[in-house]
């Protein structure tokens, strides 16, 4: 039987033609090979899961205070027991009435003013230039009922101050 191309490459890759030893020495070693890559996941499985237990239990145990700490905090610390007020204690406010007064005090001094309906008093130049008294004045109209008064100083000062 004659063979082709194809069929004789295929022959010398598995090794057909040789012996039968060689095959079986291949496929013991790639069995090997794969049951070491199974076992090497099994041992990191395992390693991963024994390391995250123990990483719970430190972190566990350090938050953990010591039962010294504890009873020491126990027994510097008060307790305080609360109730609530009595009604008398509660304080309140309200509207008042329009006619009620409350005093704080026994003498209260009310003041009390008259609308005069804006009626008011103006003073002429006779009586703004009576209140400078003995003080030099002059007294300057600016404009139609707007005058200014102006104090003028001694001698020894000869500039204007504008009131």
């Amino acid at each position: 039987m004659k063979r082709s191309e194809h069929e004789e490459l295929l022959a010398d890759v598995l090794c057909d033609a040789k012996s039968g030893e060689f095959r079986t020495v291949v496929l013991a070693q790639t069995v090997q090979l794969a049951r070491g890559r199974r076992l090497r996941r099994r041992v990191q499985r395992v390693a991963s899961v024994v390391s995250a237990l123990v990483l719970g239990a430190i972190v566990a145990w350090r938050a953990k205070p010591a039962r010294d700490e504890r009873s020491t905090i126990k027994e510097t610390c008060a307790v305080v027991y609360t109730q609530p007020l009595s009604e008398t204690a509660i304080v309140g406010t309200r509207a008042m009435r329009p006619g009620e007064v409350v005093e704080t005090t026994g003498t209260i001094v009310v003041v009390s003013t008259k609308r005069d309906g804006g009626r008011f008093h103006f003073v002429n130049d006779a009586e703004l230039m009576a209140l400078a008294g003995p003080r030099p004045a002059v007294l300057v109209r600016v404009g139609p009922n707007e005058q200014e008064l102006i104090f003028v100083d001694g001698a020894e000062n000869a500039e204007t101050k504008v009131n």
